[in-house]
């Protein structure tokens, strides 16, 4: 029975990473947070095992490859000594 329910799990943790991002940019933020990533990437990784508990392994595959890009943008992040990823401010223009 547990099981049947990972997917539901999964998708809902995903739901909560996307409230946290969106809460972070209500705030004026325009970059990607750190705990969104984190929680996204649990929420992915229990639709993994969904995917190969239910033998739907191509699409365990595709949830995996969203994984492993999900990380990557996070450790890409963690590189960075701010918490945003993505930087809107605008380009400093040399002066003449």
């Amino acid at each position: 029975m547990i099981f049947q329910s990972t997917a539901l799990i999964g998708l809902g943790v995903i739901i909560i990473a996307w409230i946290i991002q969106l809460a972070y940019s209500w705030k004026g933020n325009k970059g990607m947070k750190k705990g969104f990533l984190i929680v996204y990437a649990i929420g992915v990784a229990l639709l993994i095992i969904d995917g190969y508990i239910s033998d739907t392994k191509d699409t365990a595959i595709f949830n995996l490859v969203i994984l492993v890009l999900a990380m990557l943008v996070l450790i890409r992040l963690g590189s960075k000594r701010n918490e945003a990823i993505i930087s809107l401010r605008p380009a400093r223009r040399k002066k003449r």
